[in-house]
């Protein structure tokens, strides 16, 4: 019988089953190890994390979105700048984190929230109040203000670095017509650490000394602390930023999963509906990460991509990934060989992924068809543009507000005021 592919609630065979579910984790590890590295967050935690936000998902959606949960790149520049600035005023590793999750906190609550606001009003009226040019625009504000985290890491070692960017451009141009081009950042990491191995510009010790069996070390909220309020509004707000993303995600799984409905002669799932659903599983899985001490989640566009080449969609499959992550979250030597990683090999990648990201704003832009010519647009987006990227936060004492979210509140402000303005002239 020809091979069509597996709906969300179809399960492969045994053999098949477990093969593809290594396979997605392999895709999806690279991008959870990144976010470990740039946020500073334990990577056993997060791993965790992924696994148990993952079945969580398949749980409330009742498996019919095939999506896998990992730490999220929208948080990055937030996260790392409130781990940096607790640090700095002389709190503990853990009590520091135990401050920023109250934040992750806050924005499951606003992925739930805006979950049942999109069920109960439409996507089109969420789309007036977040306009493509003004998510696009704070995802190009995420992705260049750590332009200078990433070019920093990279001064480091400066041929290591550049080897390690080199790797992961041509890899992708070397091996475009076959699966593994779909491992840039593993190879360019592999590589850059190997090199910086042989010339003698990074340490094992890490790795020699970390015991095979390590119990991650699991944070709680604090909520008592006023620290903890100080970036958990700035977290909240840049939720926002998750709508596009699951719509995106959801419309390519929903073109893939029809298809294979009409292959199989049976109903199509239409999930592209169902995006407010899934922000309300989002949201679920970000607040049990943030009460074990991970970042906040997303689902991962790599996993889709490998969904799309494979043509499984089923959670039955994506479960089992969550569980072999659960797994590997207990093996100390994977954090060992982690923290082998040098620091010109981090930066390499770095410039790789937050270049990215801001492109991915770009393509918001083509996707919603934004007129440039358009005054309102053109003032709206330049004007958060120069906000955001300033790098200035407002610091009010008890919570502190960064650039990106400024940028975020005054172009929404602004776009509705001149709508107003336009409607009573």
């Amino acid at each position: 019988m020809e091979y069509t592919g597996y709906l969300p609630k179809q399960r492969p065979t045994i053999g098949r089953l477990i093969g593809l579910a290594a396979q997605n984790l392999l895709t999806s590890l690279p991008a959870t190890v990144v976010v470990a590295l740039i946020s500073g967050f334990d990577l056993p935690i997060l791993l965790f994390a992924s696994g148990i936000g993952t079945i969580i998902s398949i749980f409330i959606t009742k498996g019919e979105i095939p999506l896998y949960y990992s730490g999220s790149f929208a948080y990055l520049t937030v996260l790392s700048t409130a781990l940096t600035a607790f640090l700095g005023r002389g709190f503990a590793y853990e009590q520091a984190i135990s401050f920023i999750i109250v934040g992750g906190i806050f924005t499951a609550l606003v992925q739930i929230l805006a979950g049942f606001v999109l069920i109960k009003l439409g996507k089109e009226r969420v789309n007036y109040i977040l306009p493509p040019y003004i998510i696009g625009t704070i995802t190009i504000i995420i992705g260049l203000l750590l332009a200078g985290d990433a070019v920093g890491k990279s001064s480091a070692n400066w041929p290591i670095a550049l080897l390690t960017l080199f790797i992961i451009v041509i890899w992708q141009l070397l091996f475009k017509k076959n699966t593994i081009s779909l491992y840039p950042v593993v190879a360019g990491v592999a590589i850059g650490t190997i090199v910086a191995l042989i010339t003698g510009n990074m340490s094992l010790e890490a790795l020699v000394t970390a015991n095979w069996f390590n119990m991650p070390k699991f944070v709680l909220p604090n909520f008592v602390a006023p620290e903890s309020y100080e970036y958990a509004i700035a977290l909240a707000l840049l939720a926002i930023s998750t709508i596009p993303e699951s719509t995106s995600h959801l419309s390519q799984v929903g073109i893939y999963t029809n298809a294979i409905a009409r292959k199989q002669n049976v109903s199509e799932p239409h999930i592209e509906n169902k995006v407010g659903l899934n922000l309300i599983a989002d949201g679920a899985a970000d607040l049990v990460g943030a009460f074990l001490g991970a970042p906040p989640l997303t689902n991962y566009g790599e996993s889709i991509a490998l969904a799309n080449i494979t043509n499984c969609y089923s959670t039955g499959v994506l479960a089992v990934s969550a569980l072999m992550s659960i797994i590997i979250a207990f093996c100390g030597k994977v954090t060992g060989l982690v923290n082998c990683i040098p620091t010109a090999v981090i930066g390499g990648m770095s410039v790789y992924i937050f270049g990215i990201i801001a492109v991915q704003g770009l393509c918001l832009f083509k996707e919603g068809n934004v007129n440039f010519f358009n005054k309102k647009i053109c003032a709206i987006v330049g004007i958060m543009l120069i906000i955001g990227l300033s790098n200035y936060s407002l610091d009010f004492g008890s919570f502190v507000m960064p650039s990106v979210v400024l940028a975020a509140l005054i172009g929404i402000f602004l776009n509705l005021i001149w709508d107003f303005i336009e409607k009573i002239n």
